[in-house]
């Protein structure tokens, strides 16, 4: 007998020697995933989860000592006061009457009220307006009138001011006799007693034309 062809036989075999692969395959996987899964158990069956609570200890300060307290101080009650009511011996009562009873001193005398001031008074020597006294031309112009003016005289009888009080309408007559007077009229000063003083009051000066 004749061996079947070669090319025959090689095609009835290629689907026996798939299988055996796929086989061979799905034997392994199998394997695999079955060792795996029981790792995995063993692990999983080894492994035991602990959890530590752990204490949270607060460290405190320790407490303030204890206040020095000192004991307050005894208390003392105090004496007891007697007051006597009864009425004053009967001499020191007429003492404090006899007291009483005397005149008071006389209060002490004023001091005298100073003397009057006498004021001061023309010298005698021409306190008068001369001809050579009246401005020339309040004399052509015909001015007259009468001045007032307030004249203080020291204790040794100068004139020390001169000052207008009431004036005569004209301002050359109110110079010249502010000027006339201050330097030339002449007085007594004023007395306050025997005792020459200063003393200040108003003089009137007319001017007419005769």
């Amino acid at each position: 007998m004749r061996p079947p062809p070669l090319k025959k036989m090689k095609k009835n075999r290629l689907p026996g020697i798939l299988f055996v692969v796929a086989l061979h395959l799905l034997l392994v996987w199998a394997l695999i995933n079955g060792l795996a899964s029981a790792t995995m158990d063993l692990v999983r069956g080894n492994l035991e989860t602990v959890v530590v609570a752990e204490e949270m200890v607060e460290e405190l300060a320790p407490p303030p000592p204890p206040p020095d307290f000192e004991p307050p101080p005894p208390v003392v009650p105090p004496p007891s006061v007697v007051i006597n009511l009864a009425p004053a011996p009967a001499q020191n009562t007429t003492a404090i009457q006899q007291v009483t009873d005397r005149a008071a001193p006389p209060p002490a005398a004023a001091p005298p009220p100073p003397p009057p001031i006498r004021p001061f008074t023309d010298s005698g020597n021409g306190n008068r307006v001369t001809a050579r006294d009246y401005p020339q031309i309040s004399i052509r112009l015909k001015e007259q009138g009468r001045v007032v003016v307030n004249v203080c005289v020291e204790a040794n009888g100068d004139v020390s001011d001169v000052t207008m009080v009431e004036s005569s309408g004209f301002e050359r007559l109110d110079e010249a006799t502010i000027r006339m007077v201050r330097g030339r009229f002449d007085y007594n000063p004023a007395m306050q007693g025997d005792q020459a003083v200063r003393f200040c009051q108003n003089q009137a000066v007319r001017w007419a034309l005769q």
